[in-house]
């Protein structure tokens, strides 16, 4: 009788640990899926400037509060992992680059469209088109930052990936 009494002790006990176990490995997300999560939310952003890339003063102005958005959504996306939280960060520092450049240059669009035909206006056109040209030179060197560190990201998820045997 005692046998069976702490037979059961055991698999009470067995039980109770592999539901806690299957509970911590549930509640820890990968980093396969932390890889999935943040390239999915890169690409969000990416997508964005692809669809509303363009010298229309609504299009840009559209593509700087979609780039404010994605910065938002990284500010508030939290990793486990180390190394893709400091990728995290620094996406997010691009997309608020991007969303500035993107957004003054778009303002000063809108002001060479009101700009009166006269010697002012043409003055204003002249600084505005240098603010723009600033601000787009700025945007495409972010750019080339973005491809450095996506490059980076992707190789880091497939190290992950291969280390885990897919």
């Amino acid at each position: 009788m005692k046998r069976n009494g702490i037979w059961k002790k055991h698999m009470l006990l067995t039980s109770i640990y592999l539901c806690l176990t299957l509970f911590w490995v549930y509640a820890n997300e990968s980093k396969i899926s932390q890889c999935k999560r943040l390239i999915t939310i890169v690409d969000q952003g990416n997508n964005s400037i692809e669809t509303n890339k363009g010298y229309q003063v609504t299009t840009s102005y559209q593509l700087a509060k979609d780039l404010e958005k994605i910065t938002q959504i990284l500010i508030k996306s939290k990793f486990g992992d180390t190394k893709l939280a400091e990728f995290n960060d620094k996406f997010a520092t691009i997309f608020r680059n991007w969303n500035q450049q993107i957004g003054k240059a778009s303002k000063a669009l809108a002001t060479t469209k009101t700009a009166e035909p006269s010697k002012n206006g043409r003055i204003t056109i002249k600084k505005a088109r240098e603010e723009i040209n600033t601000n787009l030179i700025s945007a495409y060197y972010t750019a080339k930052n973005f491809d450095v560190l996506f490059e980076e990201l992707n190789e880091y998820c497939n190290q992950t990936e291969e280390s885990v045997g897919f």
